[in-house]
């Protein structure tokens, strides 16, 4: 029941960069990386008592951070992989923003532009799917 709420904490806390490293360094000496956050995020039950949804809005202020966007973008990690399917999460708007923002941030570097669209991660059809709206399309519109 707490956890929802220091979550929620946590993520208003951190929304400036000042105090975002601040957190992020405590993190670092509590031994939380932002890939075991990611694992809390993603694993479905991971707190019986909690949803952890504001662990999205989170993620996306501690990717603010450009070590933290190094972490997420890390192509042996795959991390921003696991995040992908919650761009059209529905259950929660929260966490579905959450992770938006923080590929928002993760597209500031354009350095991994390529590797993002490419076969490897193919960010795009995760993105342009919420866009094209809940109506069936005919099997020559999908081509």
């Amino acid at each position: 029941m707490f956890s929802d709420h220091i979550c929620s904490i946590l993520s208003n806390l951190s929304r400036l960069s000042s105090t975002c490293l601040s957190l992020s360094q405590v993190l670092q000496q509590q031994e939380v990386g932002v890939a075991q956050l990611v694992d809390m995020f993603c694993t479905e039950g991971f707190n019986k008592m909690a949803s952890l949804h504001y662990l999205g809005p989170l993620l996306s202020n501690l990717s603010q951070l450009p070590h933290v966007r190094t972490t997420l973008l890390d192509p042996h990690r795959r991390i921003i992989q696991r995040l992908l399917p919650y761009v059209s999460y529905e259950a929660s708007a929260v966490r579905r923003g959450g992770v938006i923002a923080t590929i928002r941030n993760c597209c500031l570097d354009y350095t991994c532009h390529d590797w993002l669209l490419g076969d490897d991660v193919d960010m795009l059809p995760f993105l342009l799917l919420p866009l094209a709206g809940p109506e069936e399309l005919t099997e020559e519109e999908n081509e």
